[in-house]
Parts: C-alpha cells; structure tokens; sequence
C-alpha cells in the first residue's frame, strides 16, 4: 500500500477508537463508603486511587464497605456511573428483595423491616396511567395513589402536550386542564 493508504487507515482507525471511547462501559469497583442517602462511594479497580462519591445503587444488592460491585457508565463517563451489580453476592443477596429483611425476623425474611435501597425504591414507585377515549378540555382522573404525582401527558397521536393545568384536588384525585379538547393518556408517578 501506498502512504496515502497508510493515512486513511490511520485516520480510520482513530475515528473507531474516538467512537469506542464514548460507548457505555462497565468497570470493577470497590465500596469504600455508605451514605446516609443510600448512594455509594467508591474507588475504580484496580487502581483504587479514583475516587467517586455518591454514587448511586441501582443493583438489588446491600452493600458493604470493602465489597466489589460493577459500575456502569453512560458514554464512558464517571459523572453518569451507577452500580448495577455486586461481585460475589452472598446467598442471602440473591434472595428476592421480599424476602431480605433486617432485624426482627424469624430468619424466614417473613418479619422485620424491608431492607431499603435505592433499587426497592424504584420498583415500589407507585404509577398510574388514565386513558381519556373522548375529547375533552378537562379530564378528571381518581388516581388512588394517596400522593400527589407528577403528570405528563400523551395525545391519542402520541404528542407530548405542553402547558396542561393541573389542579389536585386531594391525594388521591385530580383534574387536567387544556386550552382545547382532545383525548389521549396521562402518565402519574
């Protein structure tokens, strides 16, 4: 091959390289510190000099200080990690998050308080979606949750609608007010 074949294969290769450094990655690390908000600090093995703090537990597990867990990183960056697994879980880990339980239990995890992270948090979200089939300016929806949710809304076409009025009116009832009438989903969490 000629230089000039050289050059391209060179600028090529520079281009994947540039590319593969900006793809999500995973790493090893290890908890080095728990916080009282249930988010992580860690170092990056094996290195464990970087240190990152506050990281939050997107895994199932309980962690401990000295424990191994993998970090998973949006677009390579260690400002958008979490953890998403523990290394070498022991058997009371894997159980389902039903049944970890701490203190107060007979040991069958039926008693005791649910232990709580930051990935029993997620799954124990309460949400609601209301269907409005006729249009209408006004929709009123009895959503049970007993909170007063964030609503974000959907028409029929599958629009995102902007600038919709919402008047709670208690825990767990609600109105949402258009300028016109249409019909389409509300989305509560």
């Amino acid at each position: 091959m000629d230089k000039t074949s050289y050059d391209f294969l060179d600028v090529l290769r520079g281009t994947i390289e540039d590319k593969v450094a900006t793809l999500d990655q995973t790493i090893y690390c290890k908890i080095v510190g728990i916080n009282e908000d249930y988010t992580l600090d860690v170092t990056v093995v094996p290195d464990e000099i970087t240190r990152i703090k506050s990281v939050v537990n997107a895994s199932k597990y309980e962690f401990n200080v000295g424990d191994y867990g993998i970090l998973y990183k949006i677009g390579n960056n260690l400002a958008n990690a979490f953890i998403i697994a523990k290394l070498g879980p022991s058997y009371e880990d894997n159980q389902p998050l039903s049944k970890q339980a701490a203190g107060g239990g007979d040991g069958d995890g039926s008693g005791g308080t649910v232990i709580n992270n930051y990935y029993q948090t997620i799954q124990e979200a309460s949400t609601y979606t209301h269907l409005q089939n006729t249009p209408a300016a006004t929709w009123t929806v009895n959503h049970n949750m007993d909170k007063y949710p964030s609503v974000t809304v959907l028409t029929s076409a599958n629009d995102l609608v902007g600038g919709a009025e919402v008047h709670y009116i208690d825990e767990n009832n609600l109105t949402i007010g258009f300028s016109s009438a249409f019909s389409g989903k509300a989305f509560l969490n």
